[in-house]
């Protein structure tokens, strides 16, 4: 995986931390684990930068190309959404957009 690919992940699962308009510890925590696993070093700048520019998460899983790489990032993003309680509404419509 290259580091673009690590940013892409982690900027959905950025974006993933806020859907439901609050971003929990429990949240950050499962972002920062997830930035860890893959090498990214400059992860406060990426959820940083997914947080006050999102982009379409739909056109971000694309840029992964290779199935595994979106499945990672779907996976890590439910496992944000439900970091603090069952996904909500918001989370689960854009879980469903990945």
């Amino acid at each position: 995986m290259t580091p673009t690919d690590a940013e892409i992940i982690i900027s959905i699962a950025a974006q993933a931390a806020v859907v439901d308009g609050n971003r929990s510890a429990a949240e950050l925590s499962q972002i920062t684990a997830a930035a860890e696993r893959h090498g990214l070093g400059n992860a406060a700048a990426v959820v940083q930068q997914a947080s006050t520019s999102p982009e379409d998460v739909g056109a971000l899983s694309n840029e992964l190309f290779f199935f595994f790489k979106q499945k990672t990032a779907y996976e890590i993003a439910v496992a944000v959404c439900n970091a603090d309680g069952a996904a909500d509404a918001r989370e689960v419509a854009f879980l469903q957009r990945l």
